[in-house]
């Protein structure tokens, strides 16, 4: 079950940087 916890953290990790990218891209 770790290993799927840190599954699941590293996908929210990657859409709060996708989710900040298209953020900043949007105010530039």
């Amino acid at each position: 079950r770790r290993r799927e916890i840190a599954r699941n953290k590293k996908v929210v990790l990657d859409q709060i940087i996708v989710q900040s990218s298209s953020s900043i891209y949007a105010i530039a």
